[in-house]
């Protein structure tokens, strides 16, 4: 083969490489509306792009010795690249299909496992099954002078391409356009060197089949334009569920959306969820309403009455993990007139940021008295100056709902926390557990009661979660002791009575559900070495679902 030629089929190799990381990052964004971006869909989406093309592999090279043709390598790269192209429309409806949008599954972890595993296959194991049959056909292609020679060079500019492939959708295509677009852009940098191949290689008679290539992808392409996006899910109960905007960030998907449930008043909900599918959400509003039914944020606007801060001081807090500034606002509402407050809130993702001052009560970036940092919360708290310190520290930061990040429940950053904390400051932290001796549950309180000396769990009067108190110095019972002596009194900003005595019986909940727990040697602690808190939540999830089962 002469030097065009050869070097046309290395440049089919790049883009073949590129496409198939770009299929393979895009893939889990494309599944993230349904089942989540857990670790097990990363799982399953490697498993099977690694067998589709170890498959490919194997078939590829039995095919390349069998008819050595570029036509035929050409055929398989058009083929490869409209699976792709088709895979765009059919994601919504295929997951859709798998996992009916109507149920609540928030803890039926495996019916999301085997849902992402059978969409996966469905929709791009086919497709890289074909891509991955390309490598070993080039090399019977580019072997005049050396098998070995030909294979280094396929796998190495293929590698490259693997490398642009990793990159393009996280750093730009997927922000830019979204994973339905970048899935058709995936397959155009498959077909048009297939149908400049098929030309090229096979003249007039490659032509019907690029002239079908090309017509197929603009048929995939306008049918993925007008398929639907995921939509508003199904309510329980009669209810309506409108979507307001839905968005993929650079890191997540997000949807704002709006559920109204018949009653006299109907009640209407306001909920950013982020990567989910099933009934969760990271901020949550009721209309006409700062409080949120007892869910746990109202206990976070309990945490003043746990100071020893006089009225007209400042006030300082700190919130990792934002999202739309419910806290803060809360805070605001029922404390700003009494205290000057100062508050510092750490939110990774700047479209969250953007969604929380369109929808929810966010402050502008100008607000004097909240600092929002668009970063991790743990670096926040490490890049303050030496002497930055808070009254009140939350955290309350989660990856689908009930994934809290290992590296912000280590002894670590416990650490961390404390030394931010003024003397007599209240470290407030919410965890997901079925119960109050789940392995997770268990895990976090002891590595926290080992940091502070003692810390408390709160069962939470509304869903399953914990609230975790911790206090610097002073005695545990600290902690709980305003709330028992202050739980009556009227004091800060409060636009409606009713609505402060409310919080109020909130307060008085506390002290009756509240359990000290003393740091335990024969527990776990966990450390920024070794913090399996993913495998920890998941067997939660399954040990919940065999108990739904009766299993």
């Amino acid at each position: 083969m002469n030097r065009g030629r050869s070097a046309f089929l290395l440049g089919t190799v790049f883009f073949s490489g590129a496409a198939v990381m770009v299929v393979e990052m895009t893939t889990v964004r494309a599944l993230q509306p349904t089942f989540g971006a857990e670790n097990f869909v990363w799982t399953n989406v490697i498993a099977v792009v690694l067998a589709a093309l170890a498959a490919g592999y194997a078939i590829g090279g039995r095919l390349a010795d069998a008819r050595p043709s570029p036509g035929v390598l050409y055929g398989v790269l058009a083929g490869g690249g409209l699976l792709v192209a088709a895979a765009a429309p059919l994601c919504t409806p295929v997951s859709q299909w798998l996992l009916p949008v109507d149920v609540n599954l928030e803890n039926m972890t495996s019916f999301l496992m085997r849902g992402s595993l059978a969409a996966t296959l469905i929709l791009f194991a086919p497709s890289t099954l074909l891509l991955g049959m390309v490598s070993p056909m080039a090399i019977r292609l580019l072997s005049d002078h050396g098998v070995g020679r030909a294979a280094g060079r396929v796998f190495a500019i293929s590698t490259v391409g693997s490398i642009v492939g990793t990159y393009l959708p996280t750093l730009w295509l997927i922000d830019a356009y979204g994973s339905r677009a970048t899935l058709l852009i995936a397959a155009a940098m498959l077909l048009v060197p297939a149908v400049a191949g098929l030309l090229v290689f096979s003249g007039l008679r490659g032509a019907p089949l690029a002239a079908l290539a090309i017509a197929a992808w603009a048929g995939t392409a306008a049918a993925a334009e007008l398929s639907p996006n995921r939509g508003a899910p199904a309510l329980e109960g009669g209810g309506t569920a409108l979507v307001r905007e839905e968005r993929e960030s650079p890191y997540q998907y997000l949807t704002v959306r709006e559920d109204t449930y018949p009653g006299q008043p109907p009640t209407t909900w306001k909920l950013l969820t982020i990567n989910e599918g099933v009934f969760t959400y990271h901020s949550f509003e009721v209309a006409g309403s700062v409080l949120t039914g007892h869910r746990y944020y109202d206990d976070y606007a309990l945490l003043p009455l746990l100071l020893d801060v006089a009225p007209g001081e400042e006030l300082r807090g700190a919130v990792v993990g934002l999202a739309g500034g419910v806290t803060p606002h809360q805070w605001d509402h029922f404390w700003g007139q009494t205290y000057s407050l100062r508050i510092d809130g750490a939110e990774l993702d700047p479209d969250v940021v953007a969604l929380g001052r369109r929808y929810f009560h966010l402050p502008p970036a100008d607000a004097a008295w909240l600092r929002v940092r668009v970063m991790d919360g743990r670096q926040m708290l490490a890049a303050l100056p030496a002497d930055a310190s808070f009254h009140m520290l939350v955290v309350d930061a989660f990856s689908q709902e009930c994934y809290i990040p290992f590296h912000l429940a280590t002894r670590e950053f416990f650490e961390l926390c404390r030394a931010r904390l003024t003397d007599g400051g209240v470290f407030a932290m919410n965890v997901y557990a079925y119960s109050a001796d789940s392995e997770i549950l268990t895990a976090i309180e002891n590595t926290l009661a080992t940091v502070f000396g003692r810390c408390q769990r709160v069962k939470q009067k509304w869903g399953g979660n914990f609230l975790l108190l911790a206090r610097k110095g002073g005695e545990p019972a600290d902690v709980t002791r305003f709330l028992e002596s202050r739980a009556r009194t009227r004091f800060g900003r409060r636009a409606d009575v009713s609505e402060w005595d409310t919080l109020m019986g909130q307060a008085s909940w506390i002290p009756e559900h509240t359990t000290l727990v003393a740091p335990d040697p024969m527990t776990r602690v966990l450390t920024d070495d070794h913090c399996p808190l993913e495998a920890m939540t998941e067997r939660s999830f399954r040990r919940i679902e065999a108990e739904i089962l009766g299993d």
